[in-house]
This record gives structure tokens, C-alpha cells and sequence, in this order.
């Protein structure tokens, strides 16, 4: 058992953590989530204590054996991963392999180094390291980053079967529903960040917080129109008190005493109906205004008739340099309404396709005919810019012919307001990069959306505006992905999984397994 309680801390002489409180019993399940920045990351150090708190108390059970496996790998690459896995523990080959298979790793050499491996790889071999220490506990600070959609099974599977306690920081809704049995957020409040408690999976905490939002709203609304009226009945005698006694002194009357006397009465029952007030919202319980996270919302304009062909893929292949060709001979049409999605392990071609459908590449055989109405909305796996010298605003209105204040209205949906929007492009993070690229498909009024990875290095709030967006769309999609919850959201209607350089199609995510077999 791990207990955090009343956690404090604070940066800079102001409260970031206000107060933190759960307890993660081992055979527990709990998917800790909150925006980008709200700690998520300094709570797990917190707990392996390699952050300091200013209060409260973390305590864990003597019995207790944590993994911890952070968010960003500090490793030595030059180690091969033989030396990796024995650097706890003294193993043989067959054990370490035991071990990958749980992560759906085999056949690697183990004299291999870990430079030659992908982020995926890694992670996964990180994670079956932490395996050898038999832990109780599992703290992973997004262990899906990185992950193909073979590799989130994996994980998926491993997480649901571990017997013991797991505290799951992750942005992949889909592994907080399969596998939370409690879900934590940490809030943000005008005095600093709170933890609230929500039983079962995220879909549940979801539907619990969007009732108690409006529960919230309502109850605000009629304790502040008490607290009005009460201040109102307090100011009028305060007032009428204030005038007998100033008429009082003036002699107005000639029972100035009564007036005097009645003045004094009048003021002590106004300090007793506030205090009245103050006992009320003590027991009651001062009801706060509900604090709204700052969140993106917007949408594409782009449309195209449902019946419109807006692509022809014909018989296109693609070899690479070393003459491996990914891509085989692949066929099919886009039309106007089509929302389509690609999926396959990473390094299979899934992007190198995407580019041929833009026109960056050109295919080794074979063709593409796109209707001459359709315009392309393309957002890379990878964002970069050419000149990062220059301003966010410089950047968006460099290729897109709309007014200043229609450009700056745009940028402003997408919480590029004011100063942010004289930010240089050197200054922004991964997930902003993201936003300014989607800020100038919205501004170009694509009705083809072309998206790789569009959800990586973005928060679930930013990610569900997306969704909106998508869903309401009213031109064509193909989209790369890896985020299955995402997927269900847009309401994709046709999948295509790539293996050995051919498309498999499908149409339903719960067959993803028996087409990946």
C-alpha cells in the first residue's frame, strides 16, 4: 500500500500542489490524469522520493517493491541489452527473455545495443527490465509514448494481468478504460492544484465529472444569489442605522435617544444576520465557481459532396533505398464523406504512404488521381519548421490569404492570444508546434484532411477538441493513428491494418487482434 497524504508543494513562493490525497493498494489500478503541466510527472517522484514535499506525508507499506519507469529514459546507449537487464541483477539469457516476451518482444539478440533500438523498443524493454526486481507496485509515467499499435496490445495485456498495484499516468484513453479500477485527477484551483477520487474507468469518471460540473453550476448559482440577498438585507440596515444616527446627532428630533438607541439596535442586527451568514456557509460549505481549464475549440470548414470521388489509389508501390519494397500494389477510392484509418506496427510504410497521398514522394509504381475540387489538410508525423527564428504570427500568415484580424482570430482559438502569439517557433513545445499546424488547416478551409499521428504530445482535453472538430467535419479523412478511443470518436467507418507491404481492410477496432495475427 501507498498512502499520499495532504501533499504540498509549491515553486517559486507559490502553491502548486495544494492538496494531494489517495491511497494505491496493491492489486489496484489507478489512471492518474490531469491536463499538460498539472504535476502528474513531480507526484511520481514524489513518491520514489526523489522530490522534496514542503507538506503532508507519503508512506509505503515495508512490504512494498516500486518500479518506476519515467517518462523520458535516461540511459546508457552504448550498453548492449544484456548489460542493461544485469545492471540490478544477476540473470541468464533465457530469463531476460522471458521477460521481453511479457512486452511481445522475441527473437532479439541481447548483444544488441540500445542505440540501434526505436523509442517503441525501448520503452518496452525498460518496462520488462523493471520486472526483474519482482515489484509490487508499477508507477509508469506514460509508458505508451513511443508504442505502435502492436505494442500498446502488448502493454494493454501485461497491465490487465499484473496482481499487483499499478498507478498509470497516460494520455491513451482506451488503456485507462480496459484497465483503471479508479481513476485520480489532478485539478487545477484558483489556490493550486487538488486531487479528486472517482471510482471504476475513465469513461465513468467522465460521465460522473460532466454531472457534477452541472450539479456544481447550479448549486454555485443559488448560494450566490443567498449570499446576495443576505448582503443586501445587512447593507439596508447598516444604512437605515447609519441615518437614525445621524439624526440623532443633528437633533432632528427631540427624542434623540430613541433614535440613537434604535440606530445601535438596527447595526447590532445587521453584524448578527452576517454572522448568521458566516455560521450558514460554514456548515453548509462555501460552494467555489467552477475553475475552466483553458481548452482550444474550434472547427474545419472544408466540405465535399458525399458522392464525389476525391481520390483514385491505383496499384501504387514503393521501394526503399536498400530496395525493400513496403508498399504493394495497393488499391482503392476516397470519397467525399470517407473517414479511413491506417494502422500497423511502426517502421511499415504507414507514413511513407501518407507523404505519396500529399505528393512529397513519388511511388515507385503506379499512381494517384485526385479530383481537381479536393484541397489537402496535411499535418506530418513530425513537425518542422524552416525558419524558427520566426513569431507564431509570422509563421501562420506566411502562406494563407485572410486578414490580420481573421489570421489572429484563428490563432486565438487555438490559445494563441496576445503575447503567445509573438512567441518564437524555437520557443514552443511539440504539442503547441501541433496546434499551429492544425491552426493553419483550419485557416486554408481543406476539405481532405491527411493527419499522421495527430494526437501525439497533446493532453485529453486537447485531443477531445480535435474530436469535436473531426466529427462535425464534412469532407474526407485518412488518418494515421494509433489511439483507438480516438478513433471511435470520429466515427471512422473503414480501417486498413499495413502488413508485409499489403492493406488489409476491416471495419470494426474490436477485429484489430485476429487481422494483426
Amino acid at each position: 500500500m501507498i498512502k499520499i497524504e495532504n501533499i504540498r508543494k509549491s515553486f517559486q513562493g507559490k502553491d502548486f500542489f495544494k492538496d494531494i490525497s489517495f491511497i494505491l493498494n496493491r492489486g489496484e489500478k489507478i489512471g492518474l490524469v490531469g491536463k499538460n503541466g498539472s504535476g502528474k510527472s513531480i507526484l511520481l517522484k514524489i513518491i520514489i522520493r526523489e522530490t522534496e514535499i514542503d507538506g503532508g506525508q507519503v508512506l509505503t507499506d515495508k512490504n512494498e517493491i516500486i518500479g518506476y519507469l519515467p517518462q523520458i529514459l535516461e540511459v546508457d546507449l552504448e550498453r548492449t541489452i544484456r548489460a542493461f537487464f544485469l545492471e540490478d541483477k544477476k540473470i541468464e539469457d533465457w530469463q531476460i527473455k522471458k521477460f521481453l516476451a511479457k512486452l511481445g518482444i522475441s527473437n532479439i539478440d541481447l548483444g544488441r545495443k540500445l542505440k540501434g533500438l526505436s523509442s517503441g523498443e525501448l520503452t518496452k524493454i525498460a518496462l520488462s527490465r523493471l520486472l526483474v526486481k519482482e515489484p509490487t507496485i508499477l508507477l509508469l509515467d506514460e509508458p505508451t509514448n513511443n508504442l505502435d499499435i502492436k505494442g500498446m496490445l502488448y502493454l494493454q495485456k501485461f497491465l490487465f494481468s499484473f496482481k499487483g498495484g499499478i498507478l498509470l499516468v497516460s494520455h491513451d484513453r482506451w488503456i485507462l478504460d480496459k484497465i483503471s479500477t479508479k481513476i485520480v485527477v489532478i485539478q487545477s484551483t484558483e489556490e493550486g492544484n487538488i486531487s479528486k477520487i472517482y471510482p471504476g474507468n475513465f469513461s465513468n469518471y467522465q460521465r460522473i465529472r460532466q454531472k457534477e460540473i452541472e450539479k456544481e453550476g447550479i448549486l454555485y448559482k443559488l448560494q450566490q444569489k443567498r449570499i446576495k440577498r443576505i448582503e443586501k438585507n445587512v447593507k439596508e440596515r447598516k444604512e437605515k442605522a447609519e441615518i437614525l444616527d445621524r439624526k440623532a446627532k443633528a437633533g432632528l428630533t427631540q427624542d434623540g435617544r430613541y433614535l440613537l438607541s434604535k440606530g445601535g439596535k438596527m447595526a447590532k442586527g445587521a453584524k448578527a444576520i452576517k454572522k448568521r451568514a458566516e455560521r450558514f456557509l460554514e456548515s453548509e460549505g462555501k460552494i467555489n465557481k467552477i475553475y475552466k481549464e483553458k481548452k482550444f475549440e474550434f472547427s474545419f470548414e472544408g466540405f465535399l459532396e458525399k458522392s464525389q470521388r476525391a481520390a483514385k489509389i491505383e496499384d501504387v508501390s514503393f521501394s526503399l533505398r536498400s530496395r525493400k519494397e513496403i508498399l504493394k500494389d495497393i488499391n482503392f477510392e476516397i470519397f467525399g464523406k470517407d473517414r479511413i484509418s491506417l494502422l500497423g506496427p511502426n517502421g511499415v510504410g504507414k507514413t511513407s504512404f501518407v507523404k505519396i497521398l500529399f505528393g512529397e514522394i513519388s511511388p515507385t509504381k503506379g499512381k494517384i488521381k485526385f479530383n481537381p475540387n479536393v484541397k489537402i489538410g496535411y499535418l506530418p508525423q513530425e513537425i518542422i519548421f524552416k525558419d524558427y527564428q520566426k513569431t507564431v504570427f509570422e509563421e501562420f500568415e506566411k502562406d494563407i490569404k485572410i486578414s490580420e484580424n481573421e489570421a489572429r482570430r484563428i490563432l486565438g482559438r487555438f490559445l494563441f492570444s496576445g503575447e503567445e502569439q509573438k512567441k518564437q517557433l524555437q520557443d514552443l513545445s511539440i504539442g503547441e508546434g501541433r496546434k499551429l499546424y492544425l491552426a493553419k488547416i483550419v485557416a486554408s478551409r481543406a476539405n481532405f484532411l491527411l493527419l499522421d499521428e495527430p494526437t501525439n504530445h497533446l493532453d485529453i482535453l486537447s485531443v477531445e477538441a480535435i474530436e469535436k472538430a473531426l466529427f462535425q467535419f464534412k469532407g474526407a479523412i485518412f488518418i494515421v493513428s494509433h489511439d483507438r478511443y480516438f478513433l471511435e470518436n470520429i466515427g471512422i467507418e473503414r480501417f486498413y491494418y499495413l502488413k508485409q507491404g499489403y492493406f488489409k481492410e476491416f471495419y470494426y477496432l474490436k477485429d484489430l487482434e485476429k487481422i494483426m495475427s
